[in-house]
């Protein structure tokens, strides 16, 4: 599953991560919010098993942790708080640079197509 050099180190970082997000979990103040945290980072792990690529699952890695994140943010600060609205503001920021460098990718796929088209 390794689509280059060191990207199965960079996939375990994220995965870590993920990781430590569950003893966060664990400190919310609230149990009953934080087993539900602790499941949805579980049922994020699993997730990540179906990943077909290196790529996908860092994608999906990410993703994850600041979903993870933003969810002991709430539970910890509520919906209101810096802390949340950070979270989402990063949540924010990582789709949209997802969505530029596919628009990339997808404008360099045009190209070659209308290159090999001429």
């Amino acid at each position: 599953m390794n689509n280059s050099p060191g990207s199965d180190d960079h996939a375990e970082i994220h995965i870590g991560r993920l990781m430590l997000l569950r003893t966060e979990a664990l400190a919310v103040p609230d149990r009953k919010q934080g087993e539900r945290i602790l499941v949805a980072i579980d049922v994020f792990l699993l997730g990540l098993r179906e990943a077909s690529n290196v790529s996908d699952l860092i994608e999906w890695a990410r993703r994850y942790n600041l979903y993870a994140r933003q969810m002991i943010a709430v539970a910890k600060y509520g919906w209101d708080s810096d802390e949340a609205r950070a979270v989402e503001a990063a949540l924010q920021n990582f789709e949209s640079e997802l969505k530029a460098v596919r628009t990339r990718a997808f404008m360099a796929c045009q190209g070659l197509v209308e290159e090999g088209q001429g």
